[in-house]
């Protein structure tokens, strides 16, 4: 409390300011024109809010208000904590602490007066609005220990007055439920009486005056006397009721091909699903648990499989034959769990893979009487029955079994319940037998093997010679003589194929490679036995495959571009259907991002012999191509035993075995941002060319540091022309290739695609992200169908150049409308994309922008909750953000 004492005339006066000038603070307050002034008769109120509650989403809160007079000028300030609550409704709280201060009242060094939380002491701590009235009022501070309650003052009637007086002031304080203390709210006796010692009058809660005639509470309420700074805390509450959302599409079955019964024939699986939390994403925590045979009982916790960051999650692992559950377990760290059970079915796709001995020999017996022994139709002098049980070296065994075996003449077709074979007069000295071996699925593969048939003298035609006829080698080599056969693989444009496994089935088996002429040589055959030559090349399935010849694949089931030749669509018919879908494009897609390294439903190389002519060329298949030469009895050598070698995929015949690579033209160059990555920062990073006009389409294959970096997402178009192979991701490589659309065109500079990356330490993209020849060779082919080697430029942000910048949007998250401003060196036409997560544009705006800063308002409108990217363009500079947008 200040006191003013009276002095004498002009001296009074003047003794009266100077003690003014000690006991109130000094503040200046400028006016329209600059000039200050200073007063101290204080008249404000302030309006602190009540708690707030919200589910899922930020709470619109009330604001803090205030109102202030002419001699007063208040600041506010808000500090956010945030407090999770283990085992409660709430998600989480916020504890926001407002802090006002009257500059034109405040003393430096004083402490707040905290307001409290239930000031009607309803036992309800923020439920309402708190209001603090402030005013100076003429009189003794009843604070004050020492109080002065007298004044007098004299004057004379002539016009001369000398004043004497004593005119105390100070700030008397109420606590309120609105801003008047002198309206009849609250009512009296409103205040509760578990906090103080009885309730309220009429108009307020309590003042700094005394509200009771008692004498013992007569300095009533000193604790909030007013020096200028006031503290209250809200307490904002978050709630969230609603579960995490769990989102995949079923698997396909997955095919085992392992043999290992005792721990059920396990294959690798691989899925993805997709969690989605719009109140908590930050806090999402996910498990995964198997349910194998699918019981209803979790069988243990395989969340060491899971990887991937919120929103895009992988599972990896290995399960036997049958039906699982991957029971996937999603908590918003609110207590809220959602549970999805993922079905996995495991199929056997393999068969048992049999052994054979290496062949048999058998005598014809007589037919008493001559009967039809085969079932063909005519009389058979001699026959003799095998089993296909003879030629098994070994069991097989199988996770489907048991295990049944069959036996037929190779070229016919097998059948399972065929388990015997008659052999007669009418066979071959050597025929060339299939045994297949069978699962309970119907699952099979086979070992090929031979019989010598052999007969009693005179029983058969000379082509099946007698025991007696075979008891020596010389003997054979005298009576028959000794042949060559040979010939040359090569493809059907005489690219000669080297490496090539060429067997001589007989009852003298051989084999020989072909050699770089693509040429083999069986020497010394002996004349008139029965031989089966057939060529065999299997592995390295990228070999000769581009995405030239995904590009025509994708052309020819679209009719746009033929297949000319009857070779080219047997290679492009990947799953063995006899036709060509886009169930082989998919195949082929597989094979060449790695998501599959061999294909079970083919061999990589097919062989068709060189003298088959095709009925309809058109439809290779309208009947079954060979894929051996047979020869029944050796007259004489055979020089001209070629094949036409089919490498399947590959319709342009871009490489053969041996070659290594393909001349290239020259260079196409992508542009990259070279960002520095903080760790733990999250960033897209943007693919264009300066070229694309001149691309037909591209390949390539990245690499990572695993350690560095870790992906996140990949975003391509969405037209199915960008395509990704993430097989090798551990090991941080990623596969992908584009061709150009079939309708429509592209544009220089276009984002051919984006990788979303987050930095597991502070890396510089250059020194973390390059191409690679450890997978697919990076090439372009151009729109001149000439190839062009591909590489990266790594380009200086724009938003690191001088006088260019991009801020964050604030708010951020944002509900309903958020503020992105921007800086140019210069004024120039602005424009900003935003996009979603696979890369959809959601809106543009297109402005022109002046030089220094900018800002663009963005409404929520259409744009879809979740996360977004911004990308704000200005003549060659380029900045991508990622903002939220919350419901």
């Amino acid at each position: 409390m200040t006191h003013v004492y009276p002095g004498n005339s002009l001296r009074g006066a003047i003794y009266a300011l100077f003690l003014l000038s000690l006991f109130f603070p000094v503040f200046s307050h400028a006016d329209t024109s600059g000039d200050s002034y200073c007063c101290s008769d204080f008249d404000y109120w302030i309006k602190f809010p009540k708690d707030a509650v919200a589910n899922c989403e930020y709470p619109d809160v009330d604001d803090i208000k205030v109102h202030e007079g002419s001699c007063d000028l208040l600041a506010v300030s808000k500090k956010d904590e945030k407090f999770v609550v283990p085992g409660s409704s709430s998600c989480y709280k916020i504890f926001r602490t407002y802090g006002v201060i009257n500059w034109c009242e405040y003393v430096d060094g004083s402490d707040p007066v905290i307001v409290g939380r239930d000031e009607d002491c309803d036992g309800k701590p923020g439920d309402e609005d708190i209001y603090v009235i402030v005013k100076t009022r003429s009189g003794s501070d009843p604070c004050e220990e020492d109080t002065y309650g007298y004044g007098y003052g004299y004057g004379y009637g002539y016009g001369y007055g000398y004043g004497y007086g004593y005119n105390p002031t100070y700030q008397h304080v109420w606590y309120d439920r609105d801003w008047d203390p002198h309206n009849a709210i609250p009512a009296a006796k409103t205040k509760g009486y578990g906090c103080e010692y009885e309730s309220n009058p009429k108009g307020f809660w309590k003042e700094v005056t005394d509200i009771t005639h008692d004498y013992k509470h007569y300095r009533d309420h000193c604790e909030i006397a007013s020096v200028g700074y006031w503290q209250y805390t809200q307490i904002i509450k978050v709630t969230d009721y609603d579960k995490p959302e769990i989102t995949f599409d079923a698997p396909e079955p997955f095919c085992s091909y392992s043999s290992d019964k005792n721990n059920g024939c396990p294959a690798a699986v691989d899925l993805s699903f997709s969690v989605w939390e719009t109140c908590s994403p930050q806090d999402v925590t996910v498990s995964a648990y198997i349910d194998k045979y699918a019981d209803g009982h979790t069988d243990g916790d395989v969340s060491a499989g899971l990887s991937g960051t919120y929103p895009y999650y992988s599972f990896s692992g290995s399960f036997p034959i049958g039906s699982h559950y991957l029971v996937v377990k999603a908590n918003d760290g609110c207590g809220n769990v959602a549970v999805a059970k993922i079905p996995i079915q495991v199929e056997d796709c393999k068969g048992p893979s049999p052994i054979c001995i290496n062949g048999l020999a058998i005598k014809l017996m007589p037919m008493i009487p001559v009967d039809d022994a085969d079932g063909d139709g005519d009389l058979d002098e001699g026959a003799m029955e095998i089993w296909a049980s003879d030629f098994i070296a070994s069991p097989a065994y199988d996770c489907t079994g048991p295990v049944q075996y069959s036996v037929n003449r190779i070229g016919e077709p097998a059948d399972k319940d065929k388990t015997g074979i008659v052999l007669t007069c009418d066979d071959n000295a050597a025929t060339i037998l299939e045994v297949h071996a069978w699962d309970g699925l119907g699952n099979n593969d086979y070992c090929i093997t031979y019989v010598l048939v052999q007969s009693e003298d005179g029983l058969c035609p000379p082509n099946i010679p007698s025991a007696d006829d075979n008891g020596s080698d010389d003997e054979t080599e005298t009576a028959y003589g000794n042949g060559l056969l040979a010939g040359r693989i090569a493809t059907e444009y005489e690219m000669p194929v080297e490496g090539v496994m060429i067997h001589r089935m007989s009852a003298d088996t051989a084999h020989e490679l072909s050699n770089i002429l693509g040429e083999y040589m069986f020497s010394e055959a002996a004349m008139h036995e029965s031989y089966l030559i057939q060529p065999e090349a299997d592995g390295n399935w990228l070999q000769g495959i581009t995405i030239s010849d995904l590009h025509l694949l994708k052309k020819y089931l679209m009719g746009i571009e033929p297949l000319d030749s009857p070779y080219k669509k047997l290679a492009a018919d990947l799953d063995g259907s006899g036709t060509i879908t886009e169930d082989d494009l998919d195949l082929l897609w597989s094979l060449f991002l790695y998501q599959k390294t061999q294909l079970e439903t083919t061999r990589s190389w097919q062989f068709v012999p060189t003298a088959y002519v095709f009925p309809d060329e058109e439809n290779p298949w309208s009947e079954e191509v060979p894929r051996q030469i047979l020869i029944a009895d050796l007259e004489n050598s055979m020089m001209d035993l070629s094949f036409v070698a089919v490498k399947m995929g590959d319709f342009d015949e871009s490489i053969s075995p041996g070659s290594q690579a393909r001349t290239t033209r020259g260079q196409i160059t992508f542009q990259v941002p070279d960002l520095q990555l903080q760790a733990g920062e999250t960033q897209r990073i943007d693919f264009t060319a300066r070229d694309l006009r001149r691309i037909d389409a591209y390949q390539m294959s990245l690499s990572f540091h695993p350690q560095e970096l870790e992906l996140v997402k990949t975003i391509g178009a969405t037209d199915g022309t960008q395509h990704f192979g993430l097989q090798e991701l551990a090991d941080g490589l990623i596969h992908t290739a584009w061709h150009r659309p079939l309708e429509g065109s592209t544009a220089d500079n276009e984002v051919l695609f984006s990788l979303v990356f987050r930095a597991k330490t502070e890396v510089k993209l250059s020194d973390g992200l390059r191409i690679t020849r450890r997978g697919i060779p990076a090439e372009a082919v151009g729109t001149d169908a000439a190839v062009y080697e591909l590489a990266l430029a790594f380009e200086t942000p724009a938003a690191t150049i001088a006088g260019f910048s991009v801020e964050q949007n604030q708010p951020n998250p944002f509900r309903q409308q958020t503020l992105i401003r921007y800086t140019l060196p210069e004024a120039t036409a602005v424009n900003l994309r935003i996009t979603d997560l696979s890369g959809k544009l959601l809106r543009e705006i297109r402005t022109e922008g002046v030089a220094g800063e900018n800002q663009l308002s963005i409404s929520r409108g259409d744009l879809s909750t979740g996360i977004l990217f911004y990308t704000l363009t200005a003549g060659e500079y380029s900045v991508t953000k990622k903002m939220l947008l919350v419901k």
